[in-house]
């Protein structure tokens, strides 16, 4: 059986998420599945109300690492991670 692409069921969570911040940036940090998969983070400005863009990583992988960049100093952001 070929996989699908799709997943039908909510990641696991192994660790995290955990979030590094500096001045203009913050670093995403979560593990999850045992099968290696790519990872991405909508962002914005409220809850549930993301920004068009998404910051994403391909590598295909079970330990996730995504970089928010140029962000603005002393703001409130809200994530989520896929």
């Amino acid at each position: 059986m070929l996989p699908t692409g799709k997943f039908t069921s909510p990641a696991n969570l192994l660790d995290g998420p955990t979030v590094d911040v500096s001045t203009r940036t913050a670093t995403i940090n979560w593990g999850d599945r045992a099968e290696p998969v790519d990872s991405s983070v909508e962002y914005g400005l409220s809850s549930g109300n993301y920004f068009s863009t998404e910051a994403a990583n391909t590598n295909q992988d079970i330990s996730h690492s995504v970089e928010l960049n140029n962000l603005s100093a002393g703001t409130t952001y809200y994530f989520r991670s896929q």
